[in-house]
C-alpha cells in the first residue's frame, strides 16, 4: 500500500496511529492538541537507531452525514512541515493558527487533524520478513475561542440497532468518548468499549459500531461513558437517532 493510500485509510478509520506492532520508532506527543492562544506544539521522537524523515500536514476536519471529512487547509500551519530525525533525536513542531475563532456568527471551535507520516527510507533495515514498516499518525487538533472555553458538549445517545451506538452533539464544542458501558435498571453493567470510542463534532450525529456485546438493552437503561475526561451517565434510547 502506498503512503498516500495508507494515510487515507488511517483517516477513514479515525485512527490515532496506523502501523503494525513491529513498526519503527517514530513517536508523537501529545495525542490530542488544543490551541488556545494562536499556537501549540507537538514533539516527534525517533526512538529507534536509524535516521528517519517525516512529513507533517494539517487537514480541516468536519463531519457530514455521519462521516468524517477532511480538506487541505492553511488555517493551521506546521513548522517545520518536514523533519529529519537521527536515532534517539527529538524535534519540536509548532502548530500556528492564522486566526482564532470569534466574531458574530463564527463557530466556537474549529477541528483539524494532523497527519504525521514517516517517509520512505531505503537505508532502514528490513524486519525478518524483508519488510520496512512506516508509521502514520492522525492527531486531533481543536481550536477553541476564548468565549467558549467553558462550554460543554450536549449529547444524546441511542441504540438504533444491536451493536450500534448513535451519538448526537447539539453543543458548541466537540465530545471525545471513551470507556462506554450500558447500565440496566437493575444495576447490571455491560462494557461496550474500552478506551477511545471516537469523537463527535458540534452539530453532528455519529454512529459507532461497538460489536456483538452491544445488544438492545431493556427500556430505562443508561449509557455510562467518559466524555472529555469526565464520566457521565445518560438515558439511552432504543429508537432511531434520526440520522
Amino acid at each position: 500500500m502506498s503512503r498516500t493510500a495508507f494515510a487515507a485509510a488511517c483517516f477513514a478509520a479515525g485512527s490515532l496511529v496506523c502501523a503494525p506492532a513491529l513498526a519503527s520508532g517514530l513517536q508523537v506527543s501529545p495525542v490530542l492538541v488544543r490551541i488556545m492562544e494562536r499556537s501549540s506544539t507537538v514533539w516527534l521522537t525517533n526512538s529507534g537507531g536509524t535516521a528517519m524523515r517525516a512529513q507533517v500536514r494539517v487537514f480541516h476536519w468536519t463531519q457530514d452525514s455521519g462521516r468524517d471529512a477532511y480538506a487541505a487547509t492553511e488555517e493551521v500551519l506546521p513548522s517545520p512541515p518536514f523533519v529529519e530525525l537521527s536515532g534517539g533525536a527529538k524535534q519540536l513542531v509548532r502548530l500556528v493558527r492564522r486566526s482564532m475563532p470569534g466574531g458574530a456568527g463564527a463557530p466556537c471551535e474549529d477541528a483539524y487533524r494532523i497527519a504525521i507520516d514517516e517517509l520512505p527510507n531505503p537505508a532502514a533495515p528490513p524486519d525478518g520478513n524483508g519488510l520496512r514498516y512506516r508509521m502514520s499518525y492522525s492527531v486531533p487538533v481543536f481550536v477553541t475561542s476564548r468565549a467558549c472555553r467553558k462550554e460543554e458538549p450536549k449529547l444524546s445517545f441511542a441504540l438504533p440497532a444491536a451493536g450500534t451506538l448513535a451519538v448526537a452533539n447539539t453543543g458548541l464544542i466537540h465530545a471525545q468518548l471513551a470507556d462506554a458501558a450500558i447500565v440496566t435498571p437493575d444495576g447490571r453493567r455491560t462494557p461496550l468499549a474500552k478506551g477511545l470510542v471516537g469523537y463527535v463534532l458540534p452539530g453532528s450525529t455519529i454512529n459507532f459500531t461497538l460489536g456483538p456485546r452491544a445488544g438492545l438493552p431493556p427500556q430505562g437503561s443508561a449509557l455510562e461513558v467518559t466524555v472529555n475526561g469526565k464520566k457521565v451517565a445518560q438515558p439511552l434510547a432504543r429508537t432511531s437517532s434520526g440520522q
